[in-house]
């Protein structure tokens, strides 16, 4: 249970550190790639992960793989998004200020 809370903090760590390289690309479809490719990995590790370790219900089955595919599309699509979604351009600079309108210093 302590290598789960470690792994959990890891994780909120990374993702916190992170938050501001996303601010600089535009939405894709890496992002959308990834969270696909994520959410059918999240559901089928949850998935067999349950299954091996006991005997589960119906229910707790389709639980554990809904919210593995939920994670890992989260996961997945953020992922593919600050891996190659491309980065926005810059703003273009404000144009250059006419000195014959500037207010004069009297």
């Amino acid at each position: 249970m302590r290598r789960i809370g470690a792994l959990a903090v890891g994780v909120a760590a990374l993702l916190g550190v992170s938050g501001c390289a996303v601010q600089d690309r535009q939405w894709g479809s890496c992002g959308t790639g990834g969270g696909i490719v994520g959410a059918l990995a999240g559901g089928v590790a949850g998935g067999a992960t349950l299954n091996n370790v006991g005997d589960p219900s119906g229910g707790e089955m389709a639980g554990v793989i809904i919210g593995g595919a939920l994670g890992g599309a989260a996961l997945g699509a953020l992922l593919g998004h600050v891996v190659c979604d491309p980065e926005r351009e810059p703003a273009p600079p404000p144009p250059p200020s006419d000195p014959s309108q500037a207010p004069s210093a009297e």
